[in-house]
Formats: C-alpha cells, sequence, structure tokens
C-alpha cells in the first residue's frame, strides 16, 4: 500500500486505488519520535508540523512520507484557492533546511542560482508553479529532481555542476499547463477546499499559534472573515492590520 501511496501520481483516475490510498494515509500516524534513524535524505521535522491545518489526513501523510524518505521524493499540492495549499508550504517552511523559491524567479538560471547560493537548501517549496511566470522554464527542475544536478554558468563562459539532493514541495492551482516530465517527478495531491466552518477552524489556529493573537481577537477575525472568504493570508493581514484592535479587526474583516 505504501507503494501504491508513493506512485500514485495523480489521484483523479480509479476512484477505488483512490479510497485505498486514502486509507492507508489515513491510518494512525506514527510520531515522528519513533521512527528509526534512516541514512540518507531523511529529514527530521517539528512534532506538530501541520497540526493549525484541520482534516486533511491523507495529505499530510504524504507529506511526512517524502520527508521521512531517505531518498529524492516530491510532493505537488494541487487544489482551488482556500484549499490550504499555501498553508502546507508556509509549514513546510518550518523545517530546518526549507526555502522558499518565489513562482516569479523560478526560471532555469533562478532555479539553479538560488541552489548554488545556498547549499543548506534541503528543501525546494515552490508556490504558485503553474503561473505563467513559472512555467518558462520549469525544465530546469527535472535534473534537480531527478539526481540533484544543478547547472550554473560561470563568467568565463564553462559550466560547474554541483549535487544538491533536494526535495520539492509545490503548489498549484490546476496541473492543466505543467509539462508531463514534470509532473512525472511528482506525487500529486488534490485538496479539496475548505467549507466555511472549516475556514473558521483553521482561521482561528493559525492566528494564535503562528502570529500570536489573543484568542478572542483570533476567533472574531476569523468568524467574520470565513463568511466571505476562505482565505488564509487575507485573515493573516486582518490581524496584522489590526494589531490587537477588536473594532479595527471587525471592520477589517467586514470589508477586505
Amino acid at each position: 500500500m505504501l507503494e501504491a501511496a508513493l506512485a500514485a501520481g495523480d489521484w483523479a483516475g480509479d476512484e477505488r486505488e483512490r479510497e485505498e490510498v486514502i486509507e492507508f494515509l489515513d491510518s494512525e500516524p506514527v510520531a515522528a519520535e519513533s521512527l528509526p534513524a534512516k541514512p540518507g535524505l531523511a529529514i527530521a521535522y517539528p512534532d506538530d508540523l501541520f497540526d493549525i491545518i484541520a482534516g486533511l489526513q491523507g495529505p499530510k501523510r504524504v507529506c511526512r512520507l517524502a520527508l521521512e524518505a531517505p531518498e529524492q521524493a516530491h510532493v505537488l499540492l494541487v487544489g482551488d484557492p482556500g484549499s490550504a495549499k499555501s498553508l502546507f508550504l508556509l509549514e513546510l517552511e518550518r523545517v530546518r533546511g526549507a526555502l522558499m523559491a518565489i513562482a516569479g524567479n523560478t526560471t532555469r538560471a533562478g532555479v539553479n542560482d538560488f541552489l548554488f547560493d545556498h547549499p543548506e537548501c534541503r528543501i525546494l517549496l515552490v508556490d504558485e508553479i503553474d503561473k505563467p511566470s513559472a512555467r518558462r522554464d520549469l525544465n530546469a527542475l527535472l535534473p534537480i529532481m531527478e539526481g540533484g544536478l544543478v547547472t550554473q554558468l560561470q563568467g568565463d563562459g564553462r559550466f560547474r555542476t554541483v549535487t544538491r539532493r533536494v526535495k520539492v514541495f509545490a503548489a498549484a492551482n490546476s496541473i492543466r499547463r505543467l509539462p508531463a516530465p514534470l509532473l512525472d517527478r511528482f506525487v500529486v495531491v488534490r485538496l479539496k477546499s475548505y467549507s466555511p466552518s472549516e475556514s473558521r477552524e483553521v482561521m482561528g489556529r493559525v492566528l494564535e499559534a503562528r502570529e500570536g493573537v489573543e484568542p478572542k481577537l483570533a476567533a472574531t477575525i476569523a468568524r467574520t472573515l470565513s463568511r466571505r472568504t476562505s482565505s488564509i493570508r487575507r485573515a493573516v493581514q486582518v490581524a496584522r492590520l489590526a494589531n490587537g484592535d477588536p473594532e479595527l479587526a471587525r471592520a477589517l474583516a467586514a470589508r477586505v
């Protein structure tokens, strides 16, 4: 069943197989501290990783499996706005060695230069990988994801190649325009959008745990904003602008 989970590039196919994969991934989680030490590329992560994300136990398990894998493993999170894709990446940023690459800068030179400049990078995070600005040179990711080969053009016209065996976690609204060779290197996980009640719960968790917002104020922002949007980013911005003022928070949440 583990092999089925890791090999399932796109869970939109056979529904029975998809149910089997989800059933396996939703089984009782294994605590990080109970895992045996693994050689190679296995990456330790905080015990509370993804705790602020409501539900979605299957996608959480896939991401943990990729982190624990002793070899390169890559995950692409696909879903509509408000389906917690970016929240997964923000949580993964907490893992030591994880660095975020801005989608608009993921050109061939940009990715290679980025990894040359950051040899400490073990996890490459790419949000909005399906944007046109990001799609131009995504072929640069292929040798990186396949074996970690990073090539840089030097000032003297010669190429320098190093190995950076990173794990790539990316997010996209759609995979329709992404090249097939790139998709073949990912485990593609589809996320469903949150309901208003789920959005309210997640907003409250994020504001309290990651933004340090007082619980009552976090609940007020989440309750007001979740009636209009499921955007976690918007909730964070409202909280930062309000800066602890409940009246201002309510006014902003009702209008932004």
